[in-house]
């Protein structure tokens, strides 16, 4: 398993250049040490970045400590005092869970599904104890919702490196953590609830774009005939409210 690449990967979100700044959490002097002073400082960015370190050290080592370190990921969430952090964490969780269950999955599917019994060691899971558990992570990282969307997502510039559009398309950490839930398991109630909270900001390129992405969604992924009139359908409706905008140019593309 290719492990180490999920580390790599974490927090990053699509189309956006917004990565965890590994190469500055790759040489740290003492992740203990770092840890520490996070924990006694509350400042939990700098511990998010200590434990990324921490897990990639780890997994250079024995990829095969990943479950491991999904549970220590998740104690940190259930004991983090600070909600926006307490978010970001629950999002790395459900990236982490995801990812294992995807490079899994072959082993993982031939399993009976289980019902009413979780066992503790995920390497023993079936399907649909990952599904659950990464929908429960992702909706916790999108808690609190209005804290979420009055903090800025560069209070968390200590492990997050974010791209030229990114004040403008994902200016607070709920729109950032809500997109990422989307890369991760996009769900009808993650859209609704995003374009309902874009629609009552001041820039509507991004309610736009959340828009056409949940058209994609909802009617691509459906190979019939009606599927596809109904979403023409829908990207005209979308094109009546942004046809002045020089970004519904987006729209137009789809319809090609």
């Amino acid at each position: 398993m290719k492990i180490k690449a999920i580390i790599v990967s974490a927090l990053i979100l699509c189309c956006i250049s917004a990565v965890i700044m590994y190469t500055n959490a790759a040489q740290p002097k003492n992740e203990s040490k770092m840890i520490t002073e996070a924990i006694q400082g509350k400042n939990t960015p700098q511990l998010i970045k200590a434990l990324i370190s921490r897990m990639k050290e780890q997994l250079d080592v024995n990829d095969d400590d990943f479950p491991e370190l999904i549970k220590e990921v998740e104690n940190y969430a259930a004991e983090c005092k600070e909600p926006a952090s307490t978010a970001v964490l629950h999002s790395m969780v459900a990236e982490m869970y995801n990812q294992y269950y995807t490079m899994n999955r072959w082993k993982i599917n031939q399993r009976t599904d289980l019902a009413g019994y979780v066992p503790e060691d995920i390497r023993e899971w079936t399907s649909n104890l990952f599904t659950n558990k990464i929908k429960e992570e992702l909706t916790a990282s999108l808690q609190p919702a209005k804290l979420l969307q009055e903090t800025p997502v560069s209070d968390f510039k200590a492990i997050l490196e974010t791209g030229k559009d990114t004040p403008a398309l994902r200016p607070t950490l709920y729109d950032f953590l809500a997109f990422r839930a989307l890369d991760i398991a996009p769900s009808t109630e993650i859209y609704e609830e995003l374009i309902a909270y874009l629609n009552t900001q001041p820039d509507k390129k991004a309610a736009m774009l959340a828009n056409l992405d949940y058209l994609r969604f909802k009617y691509t992924t459906r190979y019939s005939e009606q599927a596809r009139n109904n979403y023409t359908s829908a990207l005209d409706s979308l094109l009546a409210i942004y046809g002045n905008k020089d970004y519904s140019v987006e729209i137009i593309a789809a319809k090609l």
